[in-house]
């Protein structure tokens, strides 16, 4: 990726080009509004590069849905178990005093698998004085991976995860993890579910990766998306059937209803009674 910039010159529209390869002939060039690429509402101001129309057209239905995190009462967080740093309380599997210690390895096709024998990774972590404070209350959560492979056919990998993992008081979430939580608490169930399908869309996934340039997925990523309403989420989530998560196709479509355009109840009337 390459920028051209001017310091002291005022700023107008952006020119932006993009092409398959150096010795593309016909790259595809795209004139913009600077308020696309760098929006003010944006604190972190972060660059959105949209190369095509259609590009453009998620960068508007997604960038203008009506909450932030916060507008929902929600909030997202990186895990707070690093494991070097208590590696005495770790523990290859369950035992007695401990509880689950979710890794990326945990999430699997939006689920939560627990434990997973024959692996590296520590599938629990004693509950004592020393851990109390990396813990979080047993709950529903989303959790989302903060390293993707390249290869990944999305950057956001979001997994549900609920009580019935274990039957414990408290749980930790490892640090390559992130979770959505309600200010500290776990998740309302059906704001869960649908928040789940959302991050899991295409469309949310397209407009994520036009300002998120590297595999990583960070929790002030997430917070810079926009959502849904609670209710939108709400309703998005008692649609979602089962503990699996839906193919891609019915994700999308179910995610589709939430940017169809609302016609006004008195609009519907008038034209009742205009055909009378």
């Amino acid at each position: 990726m390459i920028f051209h910039l001017v310091k002291g010159e005022p700023q107008g529209d952006v020119e932006i080009s993009s092409s398959s390869c150096a010795e593309d002939r016909n790259p595809i060039i795209r004139i913009t509004p600077f308020h696309e690429v760098v929006n003010s509402d944006n604190p972190d101001r972060f660059i959105h590069i949209v190369t095509s129309e259609q590009e453009a057209d998620i960068a508007v239905k997604v960038g203008g849905l009506p909450c932030s995190l916060s507008d929902l009462g929600l909030d997202v967080s990186t895990g707070k178990v690093v494991d070097f740093r208590t590696r005495d309380n770790l523990r290859m599997e369950p035992e007695a005093q401990t509880v689950p210690l979710i890794y990326p390895m945990h999430l699997k096709n939006g689920s939560i698998v627990w434990p997973i024998n024959n692996v590296k990774k520590p599938n629990a972590l004693l509950n004592n004085s020393e851990t109390a404070k990396l813990m979080v209350p047993n709950g529903t959560y989303i959790l989302t991976k903060r390293l993707t492979a390249k290869e990944e056919k999305r950057r956001i990998v979001a997994s549900l995860y609920e009580t019935s993992v274990a039957d414990v008081d408290v749980v930790g979430f490892e640090n390559k993890t992130n979770y959505f939580h309600a200010l500290g608490k776990p998740l309302p169930q059906d704001l869960a579910r649908g928040l789940w399908l959302f991050l899991n869309s295409t469309i949310v996934d397209q407009y994520f990766r036009q300002f998120n340039g590297h595999t990583q997925v960070n929790a002030t990523d997430l917070r810079n998306l926009r959502y849904p309403t609670t209710e939108q989420l709400q309703a998005l989530g008692h649609r979602a059937k089962g503990n699996s998560l839906p193919s891609q196709e019915e994700i999308n479509r179910l995610v589709s209803a939430i940017f169809q355009p609302v016609i006004p109840s008195f609009t519907i009337e008038l034209s009742i009674l205009a055909s009378l």
